[in-house]
């Protein structure tokens, strides 16, 4: 073999160890020694996330929000020359620290109450309103009512009423004890609680002035109406008094006149007797107003005010039969009153007619 060709061949096979042996494990070294260094930063990164979310809130707000963005900054300078196993560790690092924050904001959240959970923690009675103050649930009630649910009614002159819809209402007390009454003494009227209750809050009448319209003949007019009839008592009995005394010096006159005209005549004396004649005048008869009648005259009232829809015409017939009760003129042998409107009340039989 010739020489040149010998050498040849061994610069070829050194040639060829070099490019499989030893460029290989250099590449190796330096790839391991990468690795470490990767893991170094990683390393660093995780404890500078772990020291933010143990520092307190307040005092440590900026510090947190500075660290993760360095440690993503240096991440990303790492991953530009590092392998895909520093990519995966910088990901591992960034997830772990948004889900504590996530976390974090959750906890939070749960701790606050919202109207939502009041509703079931404290559930409102009576169209109440569930609303949450200073973290505690409370109800805000509509109307009379009152309480911690809206269960009681603030207004004594209230009462609550349940309606058809499974709902509350208020009434005036005395509306509540004429309904209750009407439906015991007078059935053939019948008296809707739930339109009553809705004309009385479509108009906005308090249960004061509901309770107004159910009031007749108050103690005060009685005391009135009792004094008015001694007055006309008293000025009966005075002028049949004079009416006797007259007519009593009358005769007595006529009497002397005629006894004297006797003596003229004749010279015996005759005795002459004088009556006395009295008028006896019969008492007007009048009404007897019982509690029944009372009781007719308030379902009367509601009837007229359920059937017109109006506040206005029963508080209007209110008053008229107020005033007739007072000056008694109700006609006592039929107990029957006529109204402009057409409306017939009967007092005797206790039928309401014309509406």
């Amino acid at each position: 073999m010739p020489a040149w060709l010998f050498a040849l061949l061994a610069v070829f096979a050194i040639v060829t160890i070099v490019v499989c042996v030893v460029v290989p494990i250099q590449v190796t070294q330096h790839r391991s020694s990468s690795s470490k260094a990767s893991a170094d930063r990683t390393s660093d990164a995780a404890a500078a996330v772990s020291t933010t979310a143990a520092a307190p809130t307040s005092s440590s707000t900026a510090p947190a929000a500075t660290a993760p963005a360095q440690s993503t900054a240096s991440a990303a300078s790492a991953s530009s020359t590092a392998t895909p196993t520093e990519t995966a560790s910088s990901t591992t690092s960034t997830t772990s620290t948004t889900t504590t924050s996530s976390a974090t904001s959750s906890a939070s959240t749960a701790s606050a109450l919202t109207s939502t959970d009041c509703e079931s923690y404290l559930p409102c009675e009576n169209n109440g309103v569930s609303v949450v103050r200073n973290n505690t649930c409370a109800c805000v009630c509509v109307g009379d009512f009152a309480g911690t649910t809206c269960s009681t009614v603030a207004n004594s002159a209230c009462a609550i009423v349940a309606l058809s819809d499974s709902q509350n209402a208020t009434l005036g007390t005395a509306v509540v004890s004429a309904i209750a009454a009407g439906a015991t003494l007078f059935p053939d009227i019948e008296l809707k609680q739930s339109v009553i209750v809705r004309v009385f809050n479509a108009s906005d009448v308090s249960c004061l002035s509901q309770n107004v319209l159910m009031t007749f003949l108050s103690k005060s007019k009685r005391r009135h109406r009792k004094r008015d009839r001694d007055d006309t008592t008293t000025k009966t009995s005075s002028a049949k008094a004079t009416t006797t005394a007259t007519v009593a010096v009358a005769d007595q006159a006529a009497t002397t006149s005629k006894t004297t005209s006797s003596t003229k005549k004749t010279s015996s004396t005759k005795t002459t007797t004088s009556k006395t004649t009295s008028t006896t005048s019969t008492p007007t008869p009048t009404f007897t107003i019982t509690n029944n009648v009372l009781r007719f005259a308030r379902v009367a009232v509601l009837d007229v005010l359920q059937t017109n829809h109006s506040v206005s015409d029963s508080s209007t017939l209110q008053k008229s039969l107020e005033n007739m009760f007072l000056k008694d003129s109700i006609d006592p042998d039929t107990g029957t009153v006529t109204f402009s409107s057409g409306l017939v009340l009967n007092f005797k039989n206790y039928t309401i007619d014309g509406i």
